[in-house]
């Protein structure tokens, strides 16, 4: 499997599950501050640095970092447009809603922009 691990690259848990995955599966690490869209013809493209995140098989979501309202915003907004579109999203954007202090609306509560 190629698996994204969204959180700090140079962490423990980022060494851990490489090590653990071992030659059985790719883990590619990859930084919140690296994250970024596009829009390409009517979709969206979410990556990190190189990476495409809707090319992976699964992403992995670590520990955020803190960030503006706006920054927290946009992360959670991709976390959700990629488990839309059917990608497994472990830790996904309801637990990290959750954790962030409750400062982001349920998704069902949003306006469409």
């Amino acid at each position: 499997m190629h698996l994204a691990l969204l959180g700090s690259p140079t962490s423990w848990y980022t060494r851990d599950l490489q090590r653990a995955a071992a030659d059985a599966h790719q883990i590619v690490p990859a930084n919140y501050a690296q994250l970024q869209s596009e829009l390409v013809g009517a979709a969206a493209r979410f990556q990190e640095g190189e990476t495409n995140l809707a090319g992976v098989d699964c992403l992995l979501v670590r520990s955020m970092p803190p960030g503006s309202l706006e920054q927290i915003v946009f992360r959670m907004d991709v976390l959700g447009q990629l488990a839309c579109r059917g990608l497994p999203v472990v830790n996904g954007p309801e637990p990290s809603r959750r954790r962030s202090t409750n400062i982001l609306p349920p998704p069902a509560c949003r306006l469409p922009v």
